[in-house]
């Protein structure tokens, strides 16, 4: 029967590109969030770098601290500006609502 046409079918294969999209999506927001976590590791150094630089009486080695803490600040912030933002979306599946997120 090459006429027969299963609506079922058609329907199952579109909502399975819908869930490998969103699927993707999700991936890519966590990947995302974990660069943020990165981040924060990253600035989190710098300030321990700075605490322990405070730490010492000799100038010289105060001011070695501070420029380590500086330079090691450039990276955290330039990869904060080179990251892609993240928007809450919020869709409407059949049967269900759904919220996610997706990167702008």
């Amino acid at each position: 029967m090459p006429d027969y046409h299963n609506a079922k079918l058609e329907q199952f294969l579109g909502l399975n590109k819908e869930a490998a999209e969103v699927a993707e999506q999700r991936t890519k927001s966590g990947e995302t969030g974990d660069e943020y976590v990165r981040i924060t590791v990253l600035l989190a150094t710098v300030l321990l770098i700075t605490a322990i630089g405070q730490r010492f009486h000799f100038k010289a080695v105060r001011v070695v601290f501070m420029i380590l803490a500086c330079l090691l600040l450039c990276l955290p912030l330039l990869r904060l500006l080179m990251l892609r933002r993240i928007q809450i979306v919020t869709r409407q599946l059949p049967g269900s609502e759904v919220s996610g997120i997706a990167i702008a």
